[in-house]
């Protein structure tokens, strides 16, 4: 989903953002370690939908503290704890945009793979 929304901004916008194409799936992934076992139905799947948002803002924040990146007013990017806030408001506006797709897939994928076990 994140490479969907920044591929029609061109190849700048591509190496700008192109720290989302690490966050997206590593963030699903810690969501899935950290819910599945625990919820393996419809929920669960929504929940890892859900929570993947708030993991990917806060691993790829932390990502561009860590290589000294600067803002587009050439300051710092936030930091470590800063980022523990910044995530869930940027976790909102992709909520907002591409939520309405990836939680109810995220439900439907549980919900399958619960039906496989």
């Amino acid at each position: 989903m994140a490479l969907l929304g920044i591929l029609p901004m061109g190849a700048e916008a591509l190496s700008r953002w192109s720290v989302l194409l690490i966050g997206a799936p590593a963030g699903a992934a810690i969501a899935s370690l950290l819910i599945w076992p625990y919820r393996k139905d419809a929920l669960g799947g929504a929940a890892i939908a859900f929570f993947a948002h708030p993991l990917m803002w806060y691993l790829a924040m932390l990502i561009l503290w860590a290589s000294g990146a600067k803002s587009s007013l050439n300051e710092l990017t936030v930091n470590p704890i800063e980022a523990l806030t910044a995530c869930w408001i940027f976790s909102a506006w992709s909520w907002f945009l591409t939520g309405w797709l990836t939680v109810p897939a995220g439900g439907l994928l549980g919900w399958w793979l619960a039906r496989r076990e």
